[in-house]
């Protein structure tokens, strides 16, 4: 049921991981929601958004953590999604699970700068290891899997889908802080490179 770039491994090392609902519609996203801790080194954030204000994570790795949708139906009010983020040795594993989407459909999805916000474009930029000194960036040079993290995927019959990506690099303190999830496959070609579509949603990680 998922997409999964060759590269991607998931580690067996201690984990940060945000589990929430997705909910809104429009340009005016609303939540609430609640925390639980699973155990001590996989915190854990649950919700399922309504009327409210975005859910505040009680973890130091993911304040102020939530899960924005942007347009349904691709991405309803109530459908859930998983991140789950590692880092060991100069690695980081970036893994994303999804359930209740639109079916049988491909999306592009990548770690942004900042974190979600009322509009589609409060995550910024994709995040870079090395950062492209032209803005906004479509050189294939930096616009790649190996300097950004792209989480593309494809829905099964039920709208579900699980896709990881694993880079040699560590994020900078303060940014990598979203994942954003696009209308269409990333885009490879010089000019274009790291296009998606539309926002459609954003999931607060870090």
């Amino acid at each position: 049921m998922a997409l999964k770039p060759g590269n991607t491994t998931l580690m067996a090392a201690a984990a940060a991981a945000v589990l929430l609902a997705l909910a809104g519609c429009g340009e005016k996203p609303t939540g609430s929601g609640q925390q639980s801790a699973v155990n001590p080194s996989s915190p854990v954030n649950t919700g399922t958004y309504a009327e409210g204000q975005p859910v505040k994570s009680k973890f130091n790795e993911f304040e102020d953590a939530t899960a924005i949708t942007y347009h349904q139906p691709e991405i309803p009010k109530g459908a859930d999604v998983e991140t789950l983020v590692k880092s060991e040795g100069k690695s980081t594993t970036v893994s994303l699970k999804v359930e209740g989407l639109e079916a049988n459909r491909k999306f592009g999805a990548h770690v942004h700068v900042k974190p979600c916000g009322k509009e589609p474009g409060s995550s910024g930029p994709h995040y870079q290891n090395k950062k492209d000194p032209v803005q906004p960036s479509v050189d294939p040079a930096y616009a790649n899997p190996k300097n950004e993290v792209w989480l593309d995927f494809k829905t099964d019959q039920d709208g579900n889908a699980q896709v990881e990506s694993t880079v040699d690099w560590k994020f900078r303190p303060g940014e990598g802080r979203s994942i954003v999830i696009h209308a269409m496959p990333t885009m490879t070609e010089k000019g274009k490179a790291g296009m998606a579509g539309d926002r459609l949603a954003c999931i607060n990680i870090r």
